[in-house]
């Protein structure tokens, strides 16, 4: 066997990144179902979520009344450990509204936290949630 591979350079591909990562895609199983309808002056609240690993997030809607959305991350399964703040955005009627959390900060637990900011019905279209290994 020779000492010199005479294999081209160009036969292999070597990528300038460390590879795909690992993300969930969609409205995860969570202890309480995701919501289409918030009752009025209500709130959602997802309950305690294993992170299953995952470092970033980002959490997307559109609801049709005025209100907040919030996540809220935690080192222990009981909720208890908060690491950081929780993060939240106001939602206004009829626009998308989006939440990404990158810091990089680890946790192992997230809540989700809805409430309907208006006296009647919300309704909750393009509910999405993106959990990412990067």
């Amino acid at each position: 066997m020779p000492f010199v591979d005479k294999t081209r350079s160009t036969d292999f591909w070597e990528p300038g990144a460390f590879g795909p990562v690992c993300q969930l895609y969609g409205i995860p199983t969570l202890p309480t179902a995701f919501p289409t309808t918030i009752a009025g002056s209500g709130a959602y609240d997802s309950g305690l979520v294993c992170a299953d690993g995952f470092k970033a997030m980002a959490l997307g809607l559109t609801a049709d009344q005025s209100g907040s959305m919030q996540i809220t991350r935690y080192l222990d399964p009981n909720g208890l450990v908060l690491q950081g703040g929780p993060v939240s955005i106001a939602l206004v009627g009829g626009q998308a509204k989006l939440i990404n959390i990158t810091d990089a900060l680890p946790f192992a637990y997230y809540r989700v936290q809805i409430t309907n900011g208006a006296g009647s019905l919300m309704t909750i279209t393009n509910a999405c949630l993106l959990l990412n290994a990067a």
